[in-house]
Protein backbone atom coordinates (compact mmCIF):
# COMPACT_ATOMS: atom_id res chain seq x y z
CA UNK A 1 0.00 0.00 0.00
CA UNK A 2 1.42 3.27 -0.95
CA UNK A 3 1.94 6.34 1.51
CA UNK A 4 -0.48 9.39 0.50
CA UNK A 5 -1.07 12.96 1.18
CA UNK A 6 -3.92 14.49 0.11
CA UNK A 7 -3.17 17.59 -1.93
CA UNK A 8 -5.96 20.07 -2.16
CA UNK A 9 -5.20 23.23 -3.88
CA UNK A 10 -7.65 25.53 -5.05
CA UNK A 11 -7.21 29.18 -6.82
CA UNK A 12 -9.94 31.85 -6.30
CA UNK A 13 -10.16 34.65 -9.24
CA UNK A 14 -11.16 37.76 -7.33
CA UNK A 15 -14.63 38.95 -8.29
CA UNK A 16 -14.14 42.79 -7.71
CA UNK A 17 -15.75 45.21 -5.26
CA UNK A 18 -15.68 48.29 -3.60
CA UNK A 19 -15.05 48.84 0.20
CA UNK A 20 -14.48 51.95 1.90
CA UNK A 21 -12.62 51.16 4.81
CA UNK A 22 -9.70 52.77 6.67
CA UNK A 23 -6.14 51.63 6.25
CA UNK A 24 -4.76 50.25 9.48
CA UNK A 25 -2.11 47.34 10.49
CA UNK A 26 -1.96 44.76 12.94
CA UNK A 27 -0.37 41.40 13.70
CA UNK A 28 -2.36 38.75 16.23
CA UNK A 29 -1.45 35.21 17.17
CA UNK A 30 -4.71 33.28 17.58
CA UNK A 31 -5.40 30.46 19.85
CA UNK A 32 -6.74 27.36 19.03
CA UNK A 33 -9.60 24.99 20.03
CA UNK A 34 -9.58 21.37 19.80
CA UNK A 35 -6.40 19.22 18.18
CA UNK A 36 -4.36 21.27 16.72
CA UNK A 37 -1.35 19.30 16.71
CA UNK A 38 -1.12 19.62 12.75
CA UNK A 39 -0.36 22.53 10.48
CA UNK A 40 -3.37 24.71 9.34
CA UNK A 41 -5.06 24.55 5.90
CA UNK A 42 -6.35 28.12 5.03
CA UNK A 43 -7.93 30.82 2.69
CA UNK A 44 -9.91 33.90 3.09
CA UNK A 45 -11.71 36.58 1.34
CA UNK A 46 -12.29 40.29 2.65
CA UNK A 47 -15.82 41.33 3.05
CA UNK A 48 -17.67 44.91 2.26
CA UNK A 49 -16.92 46.45 5.09
CA UNK A 50 -13.48 45.89 5.35
CA UNK A 51 -13.57 42.75 7.69
CA UNK A 52 -12.48 39.36 6.93
CA UNK A 53 -13.80 35.72 6.76
CA UNK A 54 -11.36 32.79 6.64
CA UNK A 55 -11.85 29.00 6.68
CA UNK A 56 -9.52 27.18 8.66
CA UNK A 57 -9.16 23.29 9.25
CA UNK A 58 -5.70 21.01 9.96
CA UNK A 59 -7.21 18.76 7.35
CA UNK A 60 -3.41 17.52 7.17
CA UNK A 61 -3.64 15.72 10.64
CA UNK A 62 -5.83 13.00 8.98
CA UNK A 63 -8.51 10.92 10.87
CA UNK A 64 -7.31 13.05 14.05
CA UNK A 65 -8.04 16.51 12.72
CA UNK A 66 -10.94 18.14 15.02
CA UNK A 67 -10.41 22.46 13.68
CA UNK A 68 -12.51 23.29 11.23
CA UNK A 69 -13.65 26.42 11.12
CA UNK A 70 -15.33 29.45 9.46
CA UNK A 71 -14.40 32.89 11.51
CA UNK A 72 -14.29 36.56 11.00
CA UNK A 73 -12.10 39.18 11.95
CA UNK A 74 -12.47 42.91 12.22
CA UNK A 75 -10.45 45.56 9.95
CA UNK A 76 -8.23 45.68 13.61
CA UNK A 77 -7.73 42.14 13.65
CA UNK A 78 -10.11 41.19 16.46
CA UNK A 79 -11.88 37.45 16.56
CA UNK A 80 -15.01 38.46 15.86
CA UNK A 81 -17.32 35.31 14.73
CA UNK A 82 -16.12 31.12 15.10
CA UNK A 83 -18.49 28.38 13.98
CA UNK A 84 -17.67 24.92 12.76
CA UNK A 85 -18.60 23.75 9.38
CA UNK A 86 -18.68 19.90 7.89
CA UNK A 87 -20.36 16.94 9.90
CA UNK A 88 -18.25 16.61 13.08
CA UNK A 89 -17.37 13.21 12.36
CA UNK A 90 -16.23 13.76 8.59
CA UNK A 91 -12.63 15.49 7.55
CA UNK A 92 -14.36 18.28 5.90
CA UNK A 93 -11.82 20.63 4.09
CA UNK A 94 -11.79 24.03 2.35
CA UNK A 95 -9.28 25.18 0.61
CA UNK A 96 -10.59 28.64 -0.86
CA UNK A 97 -13.62 31.20 -0.24
CA UNK A 98 -14.83 33.38 -2.77
CA UNK A 99 -17.56 35.84 -3.20
CA UNK A 100 -20.69 34.57 -4.07
CA UNK A 101 -21.28 36.16 -8.12
CA UNK A 102 -25.04 36.71 -7.49
CA UNK A 103 -24.96 38.08 -3.69
CA UNK A 104 -21.85 40.61 -2.39
CA UNK A 105 -23.11 39.36 1.39
CA UNK A 106 -22.94 35.40 1.03
CA UNK A 107 -19.96 33.32 0.33
CA UNK A 108 -18.99 30.43 -1.34
CA UNK A 109 -16.36 27.99 0.16
CA UNK A 110 -15.30 25.17 -2.05
CA UNK A 111 -12.96 21.95 -0.66
CA UNK A 112 -13.36 18.22 -0.57
CA UNK A 113 -15.15 15.94 2.07
CA UNK A 114 -12.60 12.76 2.94
CA UNK A 115 -13.35 9.17 3.43
CA UNK A 116 -10.97 7.56 5.11
CA UNK A 117 -10.58 3.87 3.19
CA UNK A 118 -6.95 2.51 5.39
CA UNK A 119 -4.25 3.31 7.63
CA UNK A 120 -2.51 0.53 7.13
CA UNK A 121 0.29 0.57 6.38
CA UNK A 122 -0.21 3.83 5.01
CA UNK A 123 -2.76 6.48 5.22
CA UNK A 124 -5.19 6.23 2.33
CA UNK A 125 -8.27 8.52 1.21
CA UNK A 126 -11.14 8.84 -1.11
CA UNK A 127 -12.96 12.39 -1.87
CA UNK A 128 -16.09 13.84 -3.20
CA UNK A 129 -16.17 17.81 -3.71
CA UNK A 130 -17.73 19.78 -1.08
CA UNK A 131 -19.07 23.27 -1.17
CA UNK A 132 -20.53 25.09 1.66
CA UNK A 133 -22.99 28.44 1.15
CA UNK A 134 -22.43 31.30 3.96
CA UNK A 135 -23.19 34.70 4.80
CA UNK A 136 -21.06 37.24 6.07
CA UNK A 137 -22.50 36.35 9.53
CA UNK A 138 -21.25 33.09 9.02
CA UNK A 139 -24.42 31.68 9.08
CA UNK A 140 -24.32 28.46 6.76
CA UNK A 141 -27.37 28.56 4.47
CA UNK A 142 -26.61 25.19 2.50
CA UNK A 143 -24.28 21.99 1.98
CA UNK A 144 -23.34 20.28 -1.07
CA UNK A 145 -21.16 17.09 -1.52
CA UNK A 146 -20.70 16.56 -5.45
CA UNK A 147 -20.89 13.16 -6.98
CA UNK A 148 -18.35 11.73 -9.31
CA UNK A 149 -19.55 10.60 -13.12
CA UNK A 150 -19.95 7.08 -13.20
CA UNK A 151 -16.59 6.63 -15.05
CA UNK A 152 -14.62 7.90 -12.24
CA UNK A 153 -16.28 6.79 -9.12
CA UNK A 154 -14.07 6.20 -5.31
CA UNK A 155 -10.69 8.34 -6.67
CA UNK A 156 -7.99 8.40 -4.86
CA UNK A 157 -4.98 10.06 -4.32
CA UNK A 158 -6.88 13.13 -5.49
CA UNK A 159 -5.88 17.25 -6.05
CA UNK A 160 -7.51 19.87 -7.21
CA UNK A 161 -8.07 23.14 -8.12
CA UNK A 162 -11.45 25.14 -8.60
CA UNK A 163 -11.52 28.74 -9.95
CA UNK A 164 -14.93 30.93 -9.81
CA UNK A 165 -15.12 32.87 -13.65
CA UNK A 166 -17.15 35.56 -14.86
CA UNK A 167 -20.00 33.29 -15.95
CA UNK A 168 -21.02 32.44 -12.82
CA UNK A 169 -19.45 28.89 -13.01
CA UNK A 170 -16.74 26.69 -11.03
CA UNK A 171 -14.13 25.32 -13.19
CA UNK A 172 -12.33 22.53 -11.49
CA UNK A 173 -9.50 20.41 -12.94
CA UNK A 174 -8.39 17.30 -11.06
CA UNK A 175 -5.81 14.94 -10.82
CA UNK A 176 -6.93 10.99 -9.25
CA UNK A 177 -5.95 7.60 -9.61
CA UNK A 178 -8.84 4.70 -9.55
CA UNK A 179 -8.49 1.43 -7.48
CA UNK A 180 -9.06 -0.37 -10.60
CA UNK A 181 -5.60 0.39 -12.20
CA UNK A 182 -3.99 -2.32 -12.98
CA UNK A 183 -0.71 0.27 -13.40
CA UNK A 184 -0.23 1.81 -10.22
CA UNK A 185 1.06 5.43 -10.05
CA UNK A 186 -1.00 6.82 -13.54
CA UNK A 187 -2.73 9.69 -13.07
CA UNK A 188 -6.05 11.14 -15.10
CA UNK A 189 -6.87 14.98 -15.26
CA UNK A 190 -10.18 15.68 -15.27
CA UNK A 191 -11.63 19.33 -16.40
CA UNK A 192 -14.99 19.86 -15.23
CA UNK A 193 -17.33 22.69 -15.23
CA UNK A 194 -19.72 22.95 -12.17
CA UNK A 195 -22.73 24.52 -10.58
CA UNK A 196 -22.46 26.13 -7.46
CA UNK A 197 -24.21 23.99 -5.99
CA UNK A 198 -21.42 21.37 -6.75
CA UNK A 199 -23.15 19.27 -9.74
CA UNK A 200 -20.82 18.48 -12.80
CA UNK A 201 -22.33 19.99 -15.70
CA UNK A 202 -19.72 19.44 -18.54
CA UNK A 203 -16.45 17.65 -17.73
CA UNK A 204 -13.79 15.99 -19.98
CA UNK A 205 -10.95 13.30 -19.58
CA UNK A 206 -7.44 15.10 -20.49
CA UNK A 207 -6.07 12.33 -22.44
CA UNK A 208 -2.95 13.12 -22.45
CA UNK A 209 -2.23 12.92 -18.59
CA UNK A 210 -1.81 9.21 -18.33
CA UNK A 211 2.15 9.34 -17.40
CA UNK A 212 3.88 7.87 -14.22
CA UNK A 213 4.44 10.65 -11.09
CA UNK A 214 2.48 13.46 -9.58
CA UNK A 215 0.65 14.97 -11.96
CA UNK A 216 -0.87 18.25 -9.93
CA UNK A 217 -2.18 21.04 -11.18
CA UNK A 218 -0.93 24.50 -9.83
CA UNK A 219 -3.70 27.24 -10.57
CA UNK A 220 -6.57 27.34 -12.63
CA UNK A 221 -7.68 30.64 -14.16
CA UNK A 222 -9.68 32.71 -16.30
CA UNK A 223 -7.84 34.40 -19.90
CA UNK A 224 -8.34 38.09 -19.37
CA UNK A 225 -10.05 38.97 -22.90
CA UNK A 226 -11.04 35.58 -24.26
CA UNK A 227 -12.45 34.54 -20.76
CA UNK A 228 -11.18 31.39 -22.28
CA UNK A 229 -10.46 28.67 -19.06
CA UNK A 230 -6.49 28.23 -18.41
CA UNK A 231 -4.25 25.86 -16.38
CA UNK A 232 -0.89 25.63 -15.24
CA UNK A 233 -0.20 21.95 -14.64
CA UNK A 234 3.18 20.32 -13.07
CA UNK A 235 4.70 16.77 -13.45
CA UNK A 236 7.74 16.14 -11.65
CA UNK A 237 10.71 13.34 -12.59
CA UNK A 238 13.91 11.88 -11.26
CA UNK A 239 16.52 12.28 -13.46
CA UNK A 240 19.48 10.60 -12.20
CA UNK A 241 21.38 10.68 -8.57
CA UNK A 242 20.31 13.52 -6.57
CA UNK A 243 18.85 15.76 -9.74
CA UNK A 244 15.52 15.92 -10.02
CA UNK A 245 13.16 18.07 -12.89
CA UNK A 246 9.59 19.91 -12.33
CA UNK A 247 8.10 21.01 -15.73
CA UNK A 248 5.27 23.34 -15.45
CA UNK A 249 3.14 23.26 -18.52
CA UNK A 250 0.57 26.43 -19.00
CA UNK A 251 -2.52 25.56 -21.19
CA UNK A 252 -5.62 26.68 -22.73
CA UNK A 253 -8.19 25.15 -23.03
CA UNK A 254 -11.64 25.56 -25.40
CA UNK A 255 -14.99 25.58 -25.15
CA UNK A 256 -15.13 21.42 -25.11
CA UNK A 257 -12.99 21.68 -22.24
CA UNK A 258 -9.77 20.20 -24.91
CA UNK A 259 -6.50 21.62 -23.69
CA UNK A 260 -3.76 23.02 -25.44
CA UNK A 261 -0.16 23.61 -24.49
CA UNK A 262 1.07 27.25 -25.02
CA UNK A 263 5.06 26.94 -23.24
CA UNK A 264 6.89 24.53 -20.58
CA UNK A 265 8.30 26.24 -17.61
CA UNK A 266 10.97 23.38 -15.91
CA UNK A 267 13.08 23.38 -12.79
CA UNK A 268 16.07 21.37 -13.02
CA UNK A 269 17.38 20.63 -8.79
CA UNK A 270 19.54 18.51 -6.86
CA UNK A 271 18.56 17.51 -3.65
CA UNK A 272 20.18 15.17 -1.18
CA UNK A 273 17.27 14.98 0.55
CA UNK A 274 15.12 13.29 -1.06
CA UNK A 275 16.04 9.60 -1.27
CA UNK A 276 14.56 8.52 -4.70
CA UNK A 277 13.03 4.87 -4.40
CA UNK A 278 10.70 3.34 -7.27
CA UNK A 279 8.88 0.91 -4.90
CA UNK A 280 7.12 4.34 -2.69
CA UNK A 281 6.64 6.34 -6.36
CA UNK A 282 3.44 8.02 -4.88
CA UNK A 283 4.98 9.24 -1.84
CA UNK A 284 8.06 10.06 -3.72
CA UNK A 285 6.45 12.32 -6.41
CA UNK A 286 4.38 13.95 -3.66
CA UNK A 287 7.40 15.14 -2.03
CA UNK A 288 9.39 16.24 -4.79
CA UNK A 289 6.11 18.26 -5.91
CA UNK A 290 5.93 20.42 -3.10
CA UNK A 291 9.77 21.70 -3.98
CA UNK A 292 8.21 24.16 -6.99
CA UNK A 293 5.24 26.02 -6.02
CA UNK A 294 3.73 28.62 -8.23
CA UNK A 295 0.27 30.21 -9.41
CA UNK A 296 -1.21 32.22 -12.30
CA UNK A 297 -1.88 36.25 -11.75
CA UNK A 298 -3.90 37.66 -14.76
CA UNK A 299 -2.44 41.47 -14.67
CA UNK A 300 -3.80 43.06 -17.34
CA UNK A 301 -5.51 42.35 -20.64
CA UNK A 302 -2.27 41.16 -22.35
CA UNK A 303 -0.05 39.75 -19.50
CA UNK A 304 0.07 37.29 -17.15
CA UNK A 305 2.71 36.58 -13.86
CA UNK A 306 3.89 33.12 -12.72
CA UNK A 307 5.78 33.61 -9.26
CA UNK A 308 8.20 30.94 -9.12
CA UNK A 309 9.12 29.87 -5.62
CA UNK A 310 11.89 27.33 -5.13
CA UNK A 311 11.67 24.91 -1.90
CA UNK A 312 15.00 23.79 -0.19
CA UNK A 313 16.10 23.30 -3.39
CA UNK A 314 19.26 24.86 -5.84
CA UNK A 315 17.43 25.41 -9.04
CA UNK A 316 18.62 26.32 -12.19
CA UNK A 317 15.28 27.42 -14.46
CA UNK A 318 15.42 27.21 -18.21
CA UNK A 319 12.63 27.45 -20.89
CA UNK A 320 11.66 25.04 -23.32
CA UNK A 321 11.68 27.46 -25.81
CA UNK A 322 15.75 27.69 -26.60
CA UNK A 323 16.18 25.54 -22.84
CA UNK A 324 18.49 28.32 -21.97
CA UNK A 325 19.83 28.05 -18.62
CA UNK A 326 19.07 31.32 -16.76
CA UNK A 327 19.42 31.14 -13.07
CA UNK A 328 21.52 28.88 -10.42
CA UNK A 329 20.93 28.32 -6.77
CA UNK A 330 17.56 29.12 -4.50
CA UNK A 331 15.49 31.97 -5.35
CA UNK A 332 11.95 32.92 -6.18
CA UNK A 333 11.57 34.44 -9.76
CA UNK A 334 8.65 36.18 -11.01
CA UNK A 335 8.14 35.24 -14.73
CA UNK A 336 5.84 37.86 -17.03
CA UNK A 337 4.31 36.32 -19.89
CA UNK A 338 1.69 37.45 -23.07
CA UNK A 339 -0.89 35.25 -23.03
CA UNK A 340 0.41 32.94 -25.23
CA UNK A 341 2.95 32.14 -22.89
CA UNK A 342 5.72 33.84 -24.69
CA UNK A 343 8.42 34.88 -21.99
CA UNK A 344 8.47 38.97 -21.81
CA UNK A 345 10.19 40.10 -18.29
CA UNK A 346 11.90 38.32 -14.95
CA UNK A 347 12.85 39.49 -12.20
CA UNK A 348 14.72 37.84 -9.03
CA UNK A 349 13.78 37.83 -5.12
CA UNK A 350 15.38 37.67 -2.30
CA UNK A 351 19.11 36.02 -2.15
CA UNK A 352 20.57 32.52 -3.18
CA UNK A 353 21.94 32.11 0.29
CA UNK A 354 18.37 31.63 2.06
CA UNK A 355 16.72 28.51 2.72
CA UNK A 356 13.26 29.10 1.07
CA UNK A 357 9.80 28.08 1.47
CA UNK A 358 6.97 28.38 -0.46
CA UNK A 359 3.86 29.13 0.20
CA UNK A 360 0.51 28.37 -1.45
CA UNK A 361 -1.11 31.63 -2.76
CA UNK A 362 2.28 33.61 -3.52
CA UNK A 363 0.96 36.83 -4.70
CA UNK A 364 -1.84 39.57 -4.83
CA UNK A 365 -2.27 42.54 -6.93
CA UNK A 366 -3.84 45.72 -5.89
CA UNK A 367 -5.03 49.01 -7.06
CA UNK A 368 -3.01 51.19 -9.29
CA UNK A 369 -0.35 53.60 -7.72
CA UNK A 370 0.11 57.22 -7.95
CA UNK A 371 1.89 56.64 -11.59
CA UNK A 372 -0.95 54.49 -12.75
CA UNK A 373 0.86 51.13 -13.08
CA UNK A 374 -0.99 48.21 -11.23
CA UNK A 375 1.24 46.61 -7.64
CA UNK A 376 1.15 43.61 -6.48
CA UNK A 377 2.86 41.95 -3.61
CA UNK A 378 4.74 38.72 -3.45
CA UNK A 379 5.73 37.00 0.07
CA UNK A 380 7.75 34.36 0.46
CA UNK A 381 9.54 33.03 3.85
CA UNK A 382 12.74 31.28 4.74
CA UNK A 383 14.47 29.60 7.59
CA UNK A 384 17.66 31.41 7.62
CA UNK A 385 17.69 35.42 7.82
CA UNK A 386 21.75 37.07 7.73
CA UNK A 387 20.48 39.95 9.99
CA UNK A 388 17.61 38.23 12.50
CA UNK A 389 18.08 36.26 15.63
CA UNK A 390 14.69 34.41 15.34
CA UNK A 391 13.87 31.09 13.76
CA UNK A 392 12.56 32.12 10.53
CA UNK A 393 11.12 35.17 8.65
CA UNK A 394 8.58 35.71 5.89
CA UNK A 395 9.45 38.83 3.46
CA UNK A 396 6.98 40.67 1.55
CA UNK A 397 8.02 42.62 -1.78
CA UNK A 398 5.57 45.20 -3.18
CA UNK A 399 6.30 45.58 -7.03
CA UNK A 400 4.42 47.38 -9.69
CA UNK A 401 3.61 45.45 -12.94
CA UNK A 402 6.74 46.79 -14.78
CA UNK A 403 8.80 44.97 -11.97
CA UNK A 404 10.05 48.32 -10.19
CA UNK A 405 10.40 47.40 -6.77
CA UNK A 406 8.24 49.59 -4.43
CA UNK A 407 9.56 48.22 -0.86
CA UNK A 408 11.07 44.72 0.42
CA UNK A 409 10.86 44.34 4.00
CA UNK A 410 10.86 40.80 6.52
CA UNK A 411 8.96 40.28 9.67
CA UNK A 412 9.84 38.20 12.65
CA UNK A 413 9.32 36.95 15.88
CA UNK A 414 12.16 35.43 18.53
CA UNK A 415 10.47 32.66 19.77
CA UNK A 416 8.11 31.56 17.18
CA UNK A 417 8.00 29.85 13.97
CA UNK A 418 5.83 31.78 11.39
CA UNK A 419 4.15 29.82 8.21
CA UNK A 420 2.33 31.85 6.02
CA UNK A 421 -0.10 30.32 3.69
CA UNK A 422 -1.67 32.83 1.43
CA UNK A 423 -1.46 37.25 0.90
CA UNK A 424 -4.86 38.77 -0.24
CA UNK A 425 -4.75 42.37 -1.45
CA UNK A 426 -7.30 44.31 0.67
CA UNK A 427 -9.14 46.96 -0.42
CA UNK A 428 -6.78 49.84 1.14
CA UNK A 429 -4.05 49.39 -0.70
CA UNK A 430 -2.66 47.29 1.51
CA UNK A 431 -2.49 43.30 2.29
CA UNK A 432 -3.29 40.50 4.90
CA UNK A 433 -1.25 37.30 5.41
CA UNK A 434 -2.36 34.33 7.25
CA UNK A 435 -0.38 31.21 8.24
CA UNK A 436 0.25 28.80 11.15
CA UNK A 437 2.29 30.26 14.13
CA UNK A 438 4.59 27.48 16.40
CA UNK A 439 6.29 28.92 19.25
CA UNK A 440 9.10 28.01 20.29
CA UNK A 441 9.17 24.45 18.51
CA UNK A 442 10.64 23.87 14.78
CA UNK A 443 7.82 23.74 12.22
CA UNK A 444 5.51 20.46 12.44
CA UNK A 445 6.62 19.96 16.27
CA UNK A 446 5.17 21.15 19.22
CA UNK A 447 1.21 23.32 19.59
CA UNK A 448 -0.04 25.45 16.95
CA UNK A 449 -1.74 28.43 16.39
CA UNK A 450 -2.27 30.83 13.81
CA UNK A 451 -1.65 34.55 12.76
CA UNK A 452 -2.54 37.17 11.30
CA UNK A 453 -0.77 40.00 9.74
CA UNK A 454 -2.08 42.96 7.97
CA UNK A 455 0.21 45.27 6.25
CA UNK A 456 -0.32 48.89 5.53
CA UNK A 457 0.40 50.07 2.05
CA UNK A 458 3.77 51.31 2.92
CA UNK A 459 4.66 47.68 4.72
CA UNK A 460 3.82 49.10 7.89
CA UNK A 461 1.83 47.28 10.81
CA UNK A 462 1.18 50.06 13.60
CA UNK A 463 1.00 47.73 16.66
CA UNK A 464 5.18 47.08 17.16
CA UNK A 465 4.48 43.26 18.03
CA UNK A 466 6.54 41.74 15.45
CA UNK A 467 10.29 42.90 13.96
CA UNK A 468 10.21 44.89 10.67
CA UNK A 469 13.35 45.11 8.92
CA UNK A 470 13.76 47.10 5.54
CA UNK A 471 16.28 44.39 3.14
CA UNK A 472 18.76 44.68 0.44
CA UNK A 473 17.52 43.93 -2.47
CA UNK A 474 18.97 44.61 -6.21
CA UNK A 475 16.76 45.09 -9.59
CA UNK A 476 16.67 44.73 -12.57
CA UNK A 477 17.88 40.95 -12.36
CA UNK A 478 18.65 40.19 -14.62
CA UNK A 479 20.19 43.49 -15.99
CA UNK A 480 21.11 44.73 -18.86
CA UNK A 481 23.35 48.52 -18.00
CA UNK A 482 22.24 50.31 -14.64
CA UNK A 483 21.92 48.13 -11.53
CA UNK A 484 20.36 49.24 -8.59
CA UNK A 485 20.60 48.59 -5.22
CA UNK A 486 18.66 49.68 -1.90
CA UNK A 487 20.73 49.17 1.13
CA UNK A 488 18.99 50.55 4.37
CA UNK A 489 21.29 52.87 5.97
CA UNK A 490 20.98 51.33 9.89
CA UNK A 491 23.69 48.22 8.13
CA UNK A 492 26.01 50.77 7.37
CA UNK A 493 27.39 49.85 4.27
CA UNK A 494 30.88 50.84 3.48
CA UNK A 495 32.02 49.09 -0.31
CA UNK A 496 30.36 47.47 -2.75
CA UNK A 497 32.09 44.97 -5.20
CA UNK A 498 31.48 42.54 -7.82
CA UNK A 499 32.80 39.35 -8.94
CA UNK A 500 32.73 37.37 -12.27
CA UNK A 501 32.50 34.16 -12.06
CA UNK A 502 36.66 33.21 -11.43
CA UNK A 503 36.61 35.17 -9.03
CA UNK A 504 37.99 38.36 -10.06
CA UNK A 505 36.76 41.64 -9.28
CA UNK A 506 35.48 43.70 -11.91
CA UNK A 507 33.78 46.39 -10.31
CA UNK A 508 34.28 48.24 -6.41
CA UNK A 509 32.58 51.40 -5.14
CA UNK A 510 33.39 52.97 -1.83
CA UNK A 511 30.40 55.51 -2.18
CA UNK A 512 27.61 55.93 -4.30
CA UNK A 513 26.18 52.88 -3.56
CA UNK A 514 22.18 53.35 -4.97
CA UNK A 515 23.58 51.76 -8.79
CA UNK A 516 26.47 49.78 -10.34
CA UNK A 517 27.01 51.06 -14.19
CA UNK A 518 27.26 46.90 -15.66
CA UNK A 519 26.66 48.21 -19.38
CA UNK A 520 30.30 47.12 -20.65
CA UNK A 521 30.54 44.11 -19.09
CA UNK A 522 30.31 40.70 -20.70
CA UNK A 523 26.85 39.11 -20.78
CA UNK A 524 27.15 35.96 -17.86
CA UNK A 525 26.64 35.52 -13.93
CA UNK A 526 28.40 37.82 -11.83
CA UNK A 527 28.37 37.64 -7.82
CA UNK A 528 27.87 40.91 -6.04
CA UNK A 529 29.28 41.62 -2.28
CA UNK A 530 28.32 44.55 -0.26
CA UNK A 531 30.08 44.67 3.07
CA UNK A 532 28.85 46.60 6.03
CA UNK A 533 30.93 48.80 8.90
CA UNK A 534 30.39 45.91 10.97
CA UNK A 535 32.35 43.41 8.82
CA UNK A 536 29.33 41.52 7.79
CA UNK A 537 28.93 40.72 3.99
CA UNK A 538 25.99 40.51 1.90
CA UNK A 539 26.21 38.21 -1.56
CA UNK A 540 23.78 37.86 -4.44
CA UNK A 541 23.78 36.73 -8.45
CA UNK A 542 23.19 38.92 -10.60
CA UNK A 543 22.71 37.81 -14.48
CA UNK A 544 23.86 40.52 -16.88
CA UNK A 545 22.14 39.94 -20.31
Amino acid sequence: MKKVRIILFLTLLTLSFSVTAQERGFFHIYPLEGDAHFPLSMSMAEAQDGSFILAIDNSIGGPGATFKRLLKLSNEGELLHSVPFGEESGLYVIFNVFRHPNDPNMYVGTGFLCTLLTTDPYIQFTSVPYFVHFDDNLNITAQYLGEWPELYQNPIEVSGRYGLFRDGKVFGVFGFELPSDSIPHYGYRLFAEMSLEGEFETFALDTAAFFPGFNGVEAVFEFPVTRQKGMLRRYNKHVQGNQYESTHGLYRLNKVLEASLLNDYHFVYNDSTVVYNPYYLSYYYMFVADQVATTVLPLDDSTLLLPMIGDEIEQRIYFSTDSTVFLNDNAPVLLKTDTDGNLQQIQILGRRNDTLEAIRNPVALTEADETGHKCFYCCHYSRHQMYLETPNALTVTKLTDEFEILWRKTYALPDTYLEPHEILATSDGGCLIIGNASRGNLPYYGTYEWFALKLEADGSEGSGEITVKDEIFIYPNPVRDILHLSVPTYLKPIRVELFDLQGRLVRTQSKAFESIDMSQLPTGTYTLRVTMADGKAYSDKVVKE
